[in-house]
């Protein structure tokens, strides 16, 4: 038996399908939300393939990288989404203002 299918078999690859799934709509939800100013104002196949798969690579990353913390599955799921969609600046935006709230400062 080879490596991946010990993974396979143990469901290790199993966890990562929701989270490509949720790379890919992510990246289809960018593509279709181009605002009229951007730099190209008709988008191609090209422009449809890059936001999908940026999206989909950018969600496993961030997934990965959340992996060694003690975060629930479902809560590293959604950080991972947040940023894939958004990008890192809103998601650390949006991140700040939920800790201000949470303490109850007025940032």
């Amino acid at each position: 038996m080879t490596e991946i299918e010990s993974l396979i078999a143990k469901g290790l690859y199993f966890e990562l399908a929701p989270i490509i799934v949720l790379g890919i709509f992510a990246g289809l939800a960018k593509f279709f939300q181009r605002d009229d100013d951007e730099s190209h104002p008709n988008p191609t196949i090209r422009d449809f393939f890059y936001n999908t798969i940026a999206s989909m690579v950018i969600c496993v990353i961030i997934y990965a990288a959340l992996d060694s913390t003690d975060l629930s599955y479902l809560t590293k799921l959604a950080i991972s989404g947040l940023v894939s969609f958004l990008g890192i600046d809103k998601a650390l935006d949006y991140a700040q203002k939920l800790l201000s709230l949470r303490k109850g400062g007025n940032e």
